[in-house]
């Protein structure tokens, strides 16, 4: 079989030109949307990865001596505020109320509670 030639040789040239250049920009689009998306997954299983070490870090801390407080220390200057307020505020109030005097004022504002009796908590001024 005998495949048909095209005459006009300068209109041809600039017309599959034009297709391939085309072609090659969806590709880049395409390319470049794709890492975006890889970029807001990573970001996103990133900020899981932070909630879940907040939330062993919590149950494992889950009375929260004054000498681990260390760790609380450490993930709120590791942690963004907002994630850490996020999983603090899942706590019940007993929890909230035997916090560490220096994560007080960390808290989101309905859960920023002075315990009633504050003699048994002697870490807390007033």
């Amino acid at each position: 079989m005998r495949t048909k030639r095209i005459t006009c040789g300068v209109h041809s040239a600039r017309h599959a030109h034009g297709a391939v250049s085309l072609l090659r920009e969806r590709k880049k689009q395409k390319k470049e949307e794709e890492e975006e998306k890889e970029e807001e997954e990573e970001e996103e299983e990133e900020k899981k990865e932070e909630e879940r070490e907040v939330r062993n870090c919590i149950r494992y801390n889950s009375g929260w001596r004054e000498e681990r407080a260390w760790l609380m220390r450490d993930l709120v200057q590791q942690l963004s505020f907002r994630v850490f307020c996020q999983v603090i505020s899942g706590l019940p109030f007993l929890e909230v109320n035997a916090l560490p005097l220096y994560i007080l004022p960390l808290l989101p504002p309905p859960l920023y509670v002075l315990p009633r009796d504050i003699k048994k908590y002697t870490y807390i001024q007033t």
